[in-house]
């Protein structure tokens, strides 16, 4: 199209594809179609050009070569835009968006401008720059301004309207006027409130506002506030102050009101939006008549209530009557266009002109200019009021109405895809998971609630579908208002009390509500929530028997009919429930103090309690309770603990029946028990007054609330009883005690009650704020549910509001037909895909459920690694190990040059390298390896110390990295990841022999040999930066199962190795661990040396210096081989053999002995090679290289399985301690002791005799000990496969892992 239909002139669309970080990439104004990549034009648009960004919606087609019409599915993010928007930064044009363009493939677009008879649109008048004529253009075209009447100051304001109160143009005169401005809930302030934007004016403005009794106040800038705009250029005075005030700008002072600009609010549900641009010239925030002012205009959304400009529109208000405007109309033609046109607002406010204060009509928006000053700037003009009636849902109540007047803060509801039923499962659910309850050890399950859903099906047989196997669990619902859950509970302790002897089962006791009022009010009322807890004996929380007080009565104070239309809505009878409830709160006091008497002998008052829990239908009535109560103590001569008690004596003469009719009486005990009411109750309504009435379960949130902020000190600590007044309306009551019973057996229990506790004051900040436009369109929606239309679907199962459900939650997701199914089901909450539960068909009748997965909070990233990202996390532990073992046999490679260095002898050479394990880090690691070279010949104790450090930077990998794998790998890909990092113990140690003999013979120095590993340690230290993430302790155990992940707190060192010791399978393993290193340690060393001397006593050399060096080279080759081969064949297979075996692969049978019994049988087939290889060293020296090749690969089958088989029945956060006490126990009374111990067996059988024969006879005879000590390994191992099925499931019950079940 060359031309717009509408007003003739042109439009230009650009393209505009995404680059690599997805934003979009722009290319050129000129208007181009892009295919293979951006730089590659293929053919031009046509030309469509008009600024005027209203005018028209585009419609685009995509044609191929073949001119056919390109699905949306072969398309990828193509946009076009309108380009004068971006170049002139307009909002509102209309946007087109769809898939890139496919490379090699050439795309043709089609725009299509399409006028629609619903699409409005502005543009700039040729006359815009003339009002006068151009309004009379407008009269006669049939627009009209009429005036019309105002609403008087005095005119009552009425509840379902809101007042607004609209002032202008102050001009620094508004303390003049602040008497004369009548109360309302919004005040509207049209700009101009100071003379210059001066900052002293803008503080006394902002003063003056504070005054004022509204609501709301809300403010835009006029011409007169210099300074105002950003990017303004402000007066040195006004930027020197606001430097001094550490502000950057002047509206940053107006602290008292909403400062709008260009913004939009919504009060009341009513949209607002402010805008401050005029087109006078030389003033702040001009804009001149025409496009320029209009792109301003282009900014204002439609569907506004009411539009406050500074400037008047053209026609309204506008007229300037003072010589020196010569008549002129001041308004402006584009704002009377936008506001006529497109945005019709109910009304808008505005000023500027101020001869001209009042207020005409269109016939559809109503103008104000509610200007106050004349044009002398004298206020002589009184503000302009309006009315606008309430949306649906909104209440127009007086300032802290709910928030002080019934304290309440918040209030949570459920959406329509959750009801009773599912949220009685989601805390159900929580409770067996979370604490692993056995579902065969219920006894007794009921429920409390008042919300019915099914006037036959109880909540409690819906409840019945998590206890598959268990069909033996007495109980039903129990229905009476809020006290149903109380009436649960008392009858599941009941049952307890009854049966344990003879069941030896639990109880259960579930409330839950949806707490709804009509609109008005009440509503504010309303809240939701549920509770679940466990009883038993010798539990940590005890109600006490006998110190139950009842209160029961017939009264119709609020009740829930059953006919004609069906409705969530009590009918309330306000004063009369509040009246009952005080009431039956006193009864049920002096009925339970006359029960404490009977039964202890002595008084009881309310400060005797550590903590006061009510019902709480509000949290400003539970305080006015709490006061009656004190005022009942305080005339039984119980109320020494009021404050001023002794200036109390007059109110024993008053009857207790006028305590609810004088209110000065009440405020005198309201004060008086205020100490009472701050020690033992304000703290426990938390969840009261940021939830709301939840009915059935609000007196016991104060009880989680009092429990969650307890520490574990206090489980020592002697606390007094809680006290709980628990009300249902109709009415039946009952007050009652829970002591706290803290045994050895329950302080675990009580712990985990206390952690769950945290968890749900946690949770009330990780709730989603919504508007009340929100709450009231969810409370129609769950109407839709009462009128039984069926088939149903929730509106609340868009991605966003499924979401926003806890981890865990179980909800509604259709309804299909009275004789098939309801449907009530969880988000798969990671993927955001629903797995739908298999129905029954031996039953058409069924409601599913299941749960969403559960989250945890993570550190960091806290993700499990996959693909390519989890290759990369093994490679640089790997890495890192592979340089460990390298450093380590280096000196082993060298060993005989040191000994000759130094002067050692076999028992001293052999402590350079066994070292108590620390956790440091790698640079110290680094650091000493490379000191340690640089040590003299006198210095041998420094070149030991300096080892030493390099132990301790070993220990802090080699203790940290298994655990590092065991959180972000889960067990399947564990064993895999730890066959991969252990390859690094053969393949380093081998490497060690081969760089470090092989550099220091080239160097023909040993320090240049252990040189080479600090140098890549460097690139290993920045690999770990860079590359590996910390973890959440335990999160491949969160991620990998169904698993609450209880990893237990944080505990001393000493108590973790109590619990290590307990463990026989980790004890057994790391016996067997510590022989095994104890083997392979003496191997490593004295293998090749006992080799050297065999070879020196064979070719009759007297001392080991005299072997050729290419001898000693290819010895220390092939052993570094050998040992890498052998490594790798032997971790591979232990690690796989493992895997089958484990999972129950090939020939396999399934068992989780699998890792003790392969190490067990790995030591087993080592212990005749390692004894074959001295005994045939003298014979052949290649059968001898095989033993050791066979020696290597048996004894490193147990590599990588020792380490799984610890990760597997140790807890996250103990496996550090329990790796670092295995690697310290290994390296102790393995590879640190034993070489040594060799050492010094040798020298106490050589003797004297220091020939090479010497040295190898003592050496061959001196290995029975590894021998020995390999029978050893043998035995641990399998005493730990006798253990580990056990310790596993104490473990799986530990860390809280649920094993999946079907529904």
């Amino acid at each position: 199209l060359e031309k717009c239909y509408s007003c003739g002139s042109k439009r230009v669309y650009t393209l505009w594809p995404r680059n690599k970080d997805g934003n979009y990439q722009y290319i050129n104004e000129l208007p181009y179609i892009l295919s293979d990549n951006c730089e590659s034009v293929k053919e031009e648009l046509p030309v469509v050009e008009c600024t005027n960004s209203v005018c028209a919606k585009i419609v685009l087609q995509y044609y191929d070569k073949d001119n056919k019409i390109v699905t949306d599915n072969e398309r990828k993010n193509l946009i076009v835009r309108d380009c004068w928007s971006r170049i002139l930064n307009v909002s509102g044009s209309y946007l087109e968006q769809g898939p890139v363009i496919k490379k090699k493939k050439i795309w043709k677009i089609k725009i299509q401008v399409i006028m629609t008879d619903s699409m409005d649109y502005v543009h700039v008048d040729p006359l815009s720059k003339k009002p006068i004529e151009l309004w009379k253009k407008y009269i006669s075209e049939g627009r009209i301004s009429q005036p019309t009447k105002t609403l008087s100051l005095d005119t009552p304001i009425f509840k379902d309207k809101v007042r607004f109160v609209a002032i202008s143009d102050t001009h620094e005169k508004l303390d003049e006027i602040l008497k004369h401005i009548p109360n309302g809930d919004v005040l509207l302030h049209a700009g101009d409130f100071t003379n210059y934007g001066d900052i002293g004016e803008v503080i006394k403005f902002n003063a003056e506002l504070g005054k004022l009794p509204h609501k709301y106040k809300v403010v835009i800038a006029g011409n007169h506030e210099l300074g105002f705009e950003d990017g303004e250029t402000m007066t040195k005075r006004q930027q020197t102050t606001l430097n001094m005030l550490g502000m950057k700008k002047p509206y940053e002072l107006l602290t008292n009101c909403i400062y709008l600009c260009d913004k939009e609010i919504n009060l009341f549900g009513l949209k607002i939006y402010g805008t401050p641009w005029h087109p006078m010239p030389g003033y702040a925030f001009y804009r001149p008549r025409g496009q320029p002012i209009l792109h301003k205009w282009n900014q204002i959304p439609t569907k506004i209530d009411i539009l406050l400009t500074h400037t008047p529109p053209l026609g309204h208000g506008d007229f300037n009557s003072w010589d020196k405007c010569d008549g002129v109309l001041a308004g402006c033609a584009e704002l009377l266009n936008t506001v006529e046109m497109r945005v019709k607002p109910k009304y808008h406010v505005f000023g500027h002109v101020h001869q001209c204060r009042g207020v005409t009509t269109n016939g559809t928006t109503i103008f104000i200019n509610a200007a106050i000053c004349d044009h002398k700037l004298d206020s002589c003009y009184k503000p302009i009021i309006f009315d606008v009636p309430l949306p649906p849902g909104f209440d127009n109540v007086s300032s802290g109405k709910y928030t002080i007047g019934l304290g309440q803060h918040q209030m949570s509801f459920f959406c329509d895809h959750e009801d009773i039923n599912s949220i009685c499962l989601t805390v159900l659910s929580n409770l067996l998971s979370k604490n692993q309850i056995d579902k065969m050890k219920i006894g007794y399950l009921a429920v409390g609630t008042e919300t019915i859903i099914d006037k036959s099906k109880s909540v409690k047989s819906v409840l019945m579908k998590l206890f598959e196997g268990n069909n033996d669990i007495e109980g039903v619902d129990i229905k009476n208002a809020c006290f149903g859950g109380t009436q649960a509970l008392f009858s599941a302790v009941d049952w307890v009390y009854s049966n344990w002897e003879t069941e030896k089962r639990y109880a259960i006791a579930v409330m839950g509500d949806v707490a709804i009022y009509e609109p008005g009010r009440a509503r504010c009322t309303g809240g939701a929530g549920a509770f679940a807890v466990l009883i038993g004996p010798n539990a940590s929380l005890v109600i006490e028997k006998g110190l139950r007080s009842c209160y029961m009565n017939d009264i119709y104070d609020f009740y829930k009919p059953i006919g004609g239309m069906s409705s969530d809505f009590p009918i309330v009878n306000s004063k009369l429930s509040l009246d009952s409830y005080i009431k039956a709160a006193e009864e049920c006091y002096n009925g339970y103090c006359k029960k404490f008497k009977k039964l202890y002998g002595r008084d009881i008052c309310l400060n005797d309690f550590e903590a006061i829990m009510f019902h709480c239908p509000f949290t400003r009535m539970i305080q006015k309770t709490l006061a009656k109560l004190a005022y009942i103590d305080f005339i039984n001569n119980k109320g020494k603990y009021l404050l001023d008690s002794d200036k109390l004596e007059e109110f024993k003469k008053i009857s207790i029946e006028e305590f609810d009719k004088d209110r000065s009486f009440l405020n005198t005990f309201l004060h008086s028990s205020s100490l009472l009411w701050e020690k033992k109750t304000k703290d426990n309504i938390l969840f009261n007054a940021r939830i709301g009435n939840m009915y059935t379960p609000s007196l016991y949130a104060q009880l989680v609330a009092r429990i969650g902020r307890m520490n574990e000190n206090m489980i020592n600590d002697k606390i007094s009883s809680f006290l709980l007044f628990s009300y249902g309306s109709g009415c039946a009551s009952s007050m009652f005690s829970i002591k706290l019973n803290f045994l050895p057996s329950n302080k675990d229990a009580f712990i985990k009650i206390r952690n769950s506790c945290i968890d749900a004051i946690e949770r009330l900040e990780k709730r989603v704020e919504v508007t009340p436009e929100y709450y009231t369109k969810k409370l129609l929606e769950r109407e839709e549910i009462l009128k039984g239309n069926i088939p149903y679907t929730p509106h609340s199962l868009s991605n966003l509001e499924k979401t926003n459900l806890f981890p865990g939650t179980y909800y509604l997701k259709f309804k299909i037909t009275m004789s098939n199914k309801i449907g009530i089901q969880n988000n798969g909450f990671e993927m955001g895909k629903t797995n739908v539960v298999q129905k029954n068909n031996s039953n058409d009748n069924v409601v599913e459920y299941t749960t969403t997965n559960y989250d945890y909070p993570k550190v960091g990233k806290n993700k499990l690694y996959k693909g390519w990202k989890a290759y990369v996390v093994i490679s640089v532990l790997f890495i890192i190990n592979l340089l460990n073992y390298m450093d380590r046999y280096t000196i082993a490679g060298v060993l005989t040059q040191i000994q000759a260095f130094y002067s050692l002898n076999d028992s001293e050479g052999d402590r350079y390298n066994r070292k108590y394990i620390m956790t440091v880090g790698l640079i110290i690691w680094i650091v000493a390896v490379l000191a340690s070279s640089f040590i003299p010949k006198n210095a041998f104790i420094a070149f030991l110390l300096l080892r030493g450090v390099v132990g301790i930077g070993e220990a802090s990998y080699a203790i940290i990295a298994p655990t590092l794998i065991a959180d972000l790998f889960t067990e399947e890909m564990r064993s895999k990841s730890l066959m991969i990092f252990y390859f690094a113990v053969p393949v380093g140690s081998g490497l060690g022999y081969i760089v470090g003999s092989s550099v220091a013979n080239f160097f023909n120095n040993w320090q240049w040999g252990v040189r080479v590993t600090p140098f890549l340690g460097i690139i290993c230290v920045l690999m770990i930066i860079f590359v590996i993430e910390e973890p959440e302790r335990g999160l491949a155990e969160k991620d990998g199962k169904n698993s609450i992940a209880f990893d237990g707190e944080n505990t001393s060192f000493w108590k973790d190795l109590k619990y290590l010791a307990k463990n026989k399978t980790y004890v057994f393993t790391t016996i067997g661990s510590a022989t095994i290193t104890f083997v392979t340690g003496t191997l490593s060393f004295w293998a090749p040396t006992s080799i050297e001397y065999f070879y020196a006593t064979k070719y009759n050399y007297t001392n080991l210096s005299d072997i050729p060096k290419d001898t000693k080279d290819s010895i220390s080759l092939i052993f570094g081989v050998i040992t890498c081969i052998g490594g790798i064949f032997g971790v591979t297979l232990g690690s796989l053999i493992s895997m089958w075996w484990k999972n129950g692969y090939y020939c396999f049978r399934k068992s989780d002995k699998a890792d003790a019994l392969v190490c067990t049988i790995g030591s087993i087939l080592a212990v005749p090679f390692l004894f074959l290889i001295f005994q045939l060293l003298s014979t052949q020296l290649i059968i001898t290289w095989i033993m050791v090749f066979f020696t290597v690969l048996f004894v490193c089958v147990n590599t990588a399985i020792i380490v799984d088989m610890t990760l597997c029945i140790i807890v996250p956060k103990r496996r550090s301690v329990a790796n670092a006490f295995q690697i310290m126990t290994s390296h102790l009374f393995g590879d640190a002791s034993g070489p040594y111990i060799i050492g010094l067996v040798s020298d106490l059988i050589r003797g004297s005799d220091d020939t090479p024969y010497g040295h190898f006879r003592s050496l061959k005879y001196s290995f029975y000990v590894p021998n020995v000590i390999l029978i050893i390994s043998v035995l641990s191992f399998f005493l730990s496969s006798i253990y580990i099925t056990n310790d596993k499931k104490k473990y799986e019950e530990e860390i809280g892992i649920i094993k999946d079940s079907k529904i």
